[in-house]
């Protein structure tokens, strides 16, 4: 009897632990699903994304050389951003998420600010021009986009364009946020309130105009008189009628020499105003102390340039010539001049 009830006590736990097998097994399979998923959404993962971003965006502004960018400032701005990952998922080993960064208020502001000493325009404008037709999306202040990934060790390689593509696209519009709060200007320190400051709201030109008048500055839109050349009157043909001595004479006046018409001339005098006007723009942006500096030399070029204009003025054979041939060289010697004192302006 003791042994009949061994026997069946030993086929007992014999079927239990055979029973108990294929949960066990399924268990054991079910976990790889779970260890990757995991691994996709692991707590370091944010951390990781946000210092691949910093290093890329520092190493897309360590390229760019532009002496007014304080690139250590920059970077202090840039490591503000905030990343955020949603939406997770895993396929074949490959980690996908959606990722938001923000970049803040403060950066983009700056850098709009900023951007007119560097002429790189609006940064807004420049991201949302960049985006158009992509899947990245921006709202203002956040980058979302889609990004793929795989991990190994806890250690994530990003494996598509969207990142690299963004990172750089933030560099470049934030870039004038960098800009030094003391700049160089033309060898001068001045400060980037200053600098901003003369760029977009120009001072009236300093006694430039009446230092030309003072000068007795003859405008290429004068009208010549007394100091042309004496031009030879026109010669007298007398048609005289041998048969009849008393009889009054006809005059008979030359061709004209006018070869220069109205229309021509009213061109080149609308080219010679567009040309003040942009050599006043030119002086207006100059420092108001390199300013006082250049005032002696562009008197001299003042007289320099009446001088010449006049003389070559003196090879027309008319008024309307003469006066489009000052005009011309008036015109280009203004557009020389303007090229010579843009290399004083704090652009």
């Amino acid at each position: 009897m003791r042994t009949h009830i061994l026997t069946l006590l030993s086929a007992s736990v014999l079927i239990t632990a055979c029973s108990n097998e294929p949960t066990q097994q399924q268990n054991t399979a079910s976990s790889p699903s779970e260890s990757t998923q995991i691994s996709c959404a692991f707590d370091d993962l944010n951390a990781q994304l946000d210092q691949t971003l910093q290093q890329q965006i520092k190493q897309s502004i360590n390229q760019n050389n532009h002496q007014l960018i304080d690139k250590t400032k920059l970077a202090e701005l840039v490591s503000q951003f905030r990343i955020n990952t949603s939406n997770i998922t895993e396929n074949n080993n490959t980690c996908s998420a959606q990722l938001s960064i923000n970049i803040g208020n403060e950066i983009l502001h700056l850098a709009s600010q900023n951007a007119p000493l560097l002429k790189t325009g609006n940064p807004v404008d420049l991201i949302t021009r960049s985006l158009n037709n992509s899947n990245i999306r921006f709202d203002g202040q956040n980058f979302v986009l889609p990004i793929t990934y795989t991990v190994t060790n806890n250690t994530i390689t990003i494996s598509d364009n969207n990142f690299n593509q963004t990172s750089n696209l933030i560099a470049q519009a934030v870039l004038p946020a960098g800009v030094k709060d003391m700049i160089s200007v033309n060898g001068r320190e001045i400060s980037r309130e200053a600098a901003l400051n003369q760029l977009l709201q120009p001072k009236p030109v300093p006694k430039l105009e009446e230092t030309a008048q003072n000068d007795e500055t003859t405008s290429a839109d004068e009208t010549w008189e007394d100091d042309t050349p004496t031009q030879p009157k026109p010669k007298k043909e007398v048609d005289t009628d041998s048969s009849n001595p008393n009889k009054p004479e006809i005059l008979k006046p030359e061709p004209a020499l006018n070869v220069i018409s109205d229309s021509e001339l009213d061109n080149a005098r609308q080219a010679n105003r567009t040309a003040n006007y942009n050599i006043k723009y030119a002086w207006q942006k100059i420092p108001p102390d390199i300013q006082q500096s250049l005032t002696e030399d562009q008197r001299a070029w003042e007289s320099n340039k009446r001088q010449s204009c006049r003389s070559v003025a003196t090879k027309g054979k008319s008024s309307n010539e003469r006066q489009y041939l000052q005009t011309q060289c008036d015109t280009r010697m203004t557009k020389e001049r303007v090229e010579y004192l843009n290399g004083y302006s704090i652009e």
